[in-house]
């Protein structure tokens, strides 16, 4: 049974070529959750039509069908939260001025794999993240 699991484990490392679409420029939530749902229905008709294969093929593809749907799902969280915050073209804290940056993608490492994001930067002082920090990732 462990090396099952074990297998089961290499999916969260397998190509995120799902993401590729939005390498090169930010992408809207609406176009991952389109990609999502087309997605879904490739599990299902995947499970649909998997005649003549075994149980743990099929299994294997399940799991296989939801690293990629977590990723995406993930993916359309954190692209909804960029569209819903509010980056003003300059923000003062303190005596600190900020500016809001152009978007830039970025990888980082989930449960399901890598996803790609966009977020921007707002720079002074060293800058942050306000999507990072608002949704709390380092």
């Amino acid at each position: 049974m462990p090396a099952q699991g074990s297998k089961l484990l290499d999916f969260a490392h397998r190509d995120n070529k799902e993401q590729d679409e939005w390498r090169a420029e930010p992408v809207k939530a609406d176009v991952i959750k389109q990609r999502a749902r087309e997605q879904f229905e490739n599990i299902l008709a995947f499970v649909d039509n998997a005649k003549g294969l075994s149980f743990h093929e099929v299994e294997v593809r399940v799991v296989d069908f939801a690293f990629v749907i977590g990723r995406l799902l993930l993916t359309l969280f954190l692209a909804r939260r960029h569209e819903q915050l509010f980056l003003p073209p300059f923000q003062y804290v303190g005596e600190v001025c900020y500016k809001r940056g152009e978007a830039s993608g970025r990888d980082f490492g989930t449960f399901f794999g890598k996803i790609y994001y966009w977020r921007t930067r707002m720079t002074g002082n060293g800058g942050y993240y306000p999507l990072d920090h608002a949704v709390a990732l380092p």
